[in-house]
C-alpha cells in the first residue's frame, strides 16, 4: 500500500474525511525514522480543514492506539518554525500543556451564556459535518 493510499484510508476511516491530494506530491522527507510524509493538498483551505479535522479525532485517540503518534502541521516559514520550536521549548521546560489559565479566565469572562444560537444561515456555510448540531 503506498503512502497516499494509508493517508487516505487514516482520514476516510478514522476522520470520516477525504482528502483531496496530488498523490505525486505525496513524499517521504528527512532521514529519521519514522521518517515524515509531506502532502500537497489542492488547496489551502483543504489544508486546513484536514488540520482541523484531524486536530479533533486525534485528540481522541486512546494512548495505547498508532493514532496517538500521529500529527499534522502545517507548512511554516522559517522564522514561524523557529518561533513554534521555542513555544514548544518553553512549555517542556515549565511542564505546561500550552494552556494558559489567565487566557481561559479571559474567554470565560468574554463569552455570554445568554447569547442566542448562531443562525442557520450561518452554519450552512461551515464545511464540516454538523452531525452533532
Amino acid at each position: 500500500m503506498s503512502d497516499a493510499d494509508s493517508l487516505r484510508e487514516l482520514c476516510e476511516v478514522n476522520f470520516s474525511y477525504k482528502p483531496w491530494f496530488d498523490e505525486s506530491k505525496c513524499v517521504r522527507i528527512g532521514k529519521a525514522s519514522p521518517q515524515l510524509l509531506r502532502i500537497t493538498l489542492a488547496s489551502e483551505s483543504a489544508a486546513s480543514e484536514l488540520i482541523h479535522v484531524a486536530k479533533i479525532n486525534l485528540r481522541k485517540a486512546e494512548c495505547a492506539s498508532n493514532l496517538s503518534r500521529i500529527y499534522f502541521n502545517p507548512d511554516l516559514t522559517p522564522a514561524e518554525q523557529e518561533q513554534a520550536y521555542l513555544r514548544r521549548k518553553n512549555r517542556r521546560e515549565n511542564g505546561t500543556n500550552g494552556i494558559s489559565t489567565t487566557g481561559l479566565n479571559n474567554v470565560a469572562h468574554a463569552l455570554d451564556p445568554m447569547a442566542p444560537p448562531f443562525p442557520c444561515s450561518y452554519l450552512s456555510h461551515l464545511s464540516l459535518p454538523l452531525k452533532n448540531i
